[in-house]
């Protein structure tokens, strides 16, 4: 099953890794997982597809463009803020010729829309130590990666490179999901505009989260005024972090910041701030909602343990899937 990264928007790249030409197959299968963000309400299939060493896709816009190989060459301004899909997201048929298990994605810079080569994507063990051997470097085109993964695994990908912060994706329990159509980091520079923007500080020994509902069918409300999805940090042993230890800013109806609410808006993001990593390595998100209905949270049935890894300056993103 694949799923696609929340994105989200706002400034330039910081510099460190590259940037690279991509395209969306105007042919071929693509994955049956969610999309995030704005565009939480799509399916992943159809034509979405990998990615392209060609470099027609300069001056394009990013619903259209040129078209070759059964290539659509996509680049330029992306269409709302918390919106790549205008990039081509990981294929599953770029996994090459794993014969177990796989993981596979397109690292995507969040402030440009745009992916990001020459970064580095490693996946942490259940133990929180980085698993021998998997590690590899996103394409220098087109930013893609991916790693053949031994059966059964549970890992979190980590992503890491010069003047980004480290990014974890949520914890991936027995290669159930093997597939994130973009996974997006910030750069350094970025993420602390965005925690100002919040109203805080980028502290370098605390940590931050990004939490967005996604629908698989497009069909469930990811929140509104009257009854938003809350969320929570708890350790793995069930225990509530202490009040005051964290923040969570939830973003309004029109995709932004917007303190006074305590649940999410149909927008369906919030970002947690200020986490203290020395509390534990690994936190645990909780998500309540008072009547979830025919819409309930399927995290654990696509794959992700409930577990989300935390560390000093990083930034992690844990989606929210629903039918």
């Amino acid at each position: 099953m694949s799923t696609g990264g929340g994105q989200v928007a706002g400034g330039a790249a910081a510099g460190g890794g590259s940037g690279c030409t991509t395209c969306r197959r105007t042919s071929g299968a693509g994955g049956d997982g969610t999309s995030g963000g704005v565009a939480a309400s799509g399916s992943g299939g159809g034509t979405s597809g990998g990615a392209s060493t060609g470099s027609a896709s300069t001056g394009a816009s990013a619903t259209g463009g040129s078209s070759t190989g059964g290539c659509e060459m996509v680049s330029g301004t992306p269409p709302t803020p918390f919106d790549c899909t205008h990039i081509a997201p990981f294929y599953e048929g770029d996994a090459g010729s794993c014969t177990a298990d796989w993981f596979g994605t397109v690292i995507t810079d969040y402030g440009t829309c745009q992916p990001v080569c020459n970064l580095t994507l490693q996946l942490i063990g259940s133990d929180g130590l980085p698993i021998a051997g998997q590690s590899v470097e996103s394409d220098p085109t087109t930013a893609v990666v991916h790693l053949c993964v031994p059966d059964g695994e549970t890992y979190t990908p980590y992503v890491s490179g010069q003047d980004y912060a480290p990014a974890f994706w949520a914890e991936i329990q027995g290669q159930l999901l093997d597939t994130i159509g973009h996974f997006g980091v910030f750069g350094t520079a970025e993420l602390a505009l965005l925690i100002q923007a919040l109203g805080g500080q980028l502290d370098p020994n605390k940590a931050a989260a990004l939490v967005y509902a996604a629908s698989v069918t497009g069909q469930c409300n990811l929140g509104d005024a009257e009854q938003g999805w809350t969320i929570s940090l708890a350790f793995e042993d069930g225990g509530a972090y202490p009040p005051g230890s964290y923040s969570v800013i939830y973003f309004g109806d029109a995709g932004v910041p917007q303190k006074g609410l305590s649940a999410t808006s149909s927008f369906g993001v919030a970002i947690l701030q200020d986490i203290d990593p020395t509390m534990g390595g690994f936190v645990v998100p909780i998500f309540t909602k008072a009547d979830a209905g025919a819409c309930p949270l399927e995290n654990a049935a696509v794959g992700y343990s409930g577990r989300l890894h935390v560390a000093a300056g990083s930034i992690s993103e844990q989606p929210m899937v629903m039918p």
